[in-house]
């Protein structure tokens, strides 16, 4: 289980962006105001999920499926963002929009977090460290991403967003909170925030 777990740390890469979807920036930023807003929890280690349902119906552009819920930034002080959702298996693309349109992907750190349960109640890993996530949230991968304060505007409107490989309305489990700049952004300081297994636990 730990060489699984030190896999996935290195399998940080964002997914692969397509032509197809170039077109989507200026389509999901007119939405704007009718998309879901994303309440923070309060401090790390007390994770508030949401559950929301996308792709239903989906934002269309250029043949391509597409969600976003927006999340706002504290207007005081500057103050990084960690994120969390669990991948659905129908989800190609994701990524952060910034208020002036610039997609933030690939600036954030990634931490992908194998299921902390099985499908089969009777095959559970015996021993295995609990996680928060409701059933049957803990039976999928989990992605948790962090942004550094310096990339973020205080106040600021950004929009968390999905790209869909198919017709299906997705429900989505999510969570974001707002961090101390100070507070390390390494992979395997990210599960902590929403309570889950770090990676490096077998």
């Amino acid at each position: 289980m730990k060489t699984a777990a030190l896999v996935l740390l290195l399998s940080l890469a964002p997914l692969a962006r397509t032509d197809a979807d170039e077109g989507f920036l200026e389509v999901i930023r007119a939405r704007t105001a009718t998309l879901p807003a994303l309440e923070p929890s309060a401090e790390a280690g007390s994770p508030k999920f949401a559950v929301v349902r996308l792709n239903a119906p989906p934002i269309l552009t250029a043949g391509a499926r597409y969600g976003a819920v927006r999340v706002i930034c504290p207007p005081d002080k500057p103050l990084s963002l960690a994120w969390l959702f669990a991948d659905t298996t129908n989800i190609d693309e994701y990524g952060l929009l910034s208020p002036a349109g610039v997609r933030m992907e690939t600036n954030a750190t990634r931490s992908i977090q194998p299921a902390t349960a099985s499908a089969d109640l009777e095959q559970e890993r015996a021993g295995h460290p609990a996680s928060s996530l409701p059933r049957p949230w803990d039976i999928f991968q989990i992605h948790v991403l962090g942004i550094p304060a310096r990339l973020l505007q205080p106040g600021g409107e950004y929009l968390l967003w999905f790209r869909f490989s198919d017709q299906r309305p997705t429900d989505i489990l999510l969570a974001a909170t707002f961090l101390d700049p100070a507070m390390n952004l390494e992979p395997i300081d990210l599960p902590p925030i929403f309570a889950l297994p770090s990676l490096g636990i077998p």
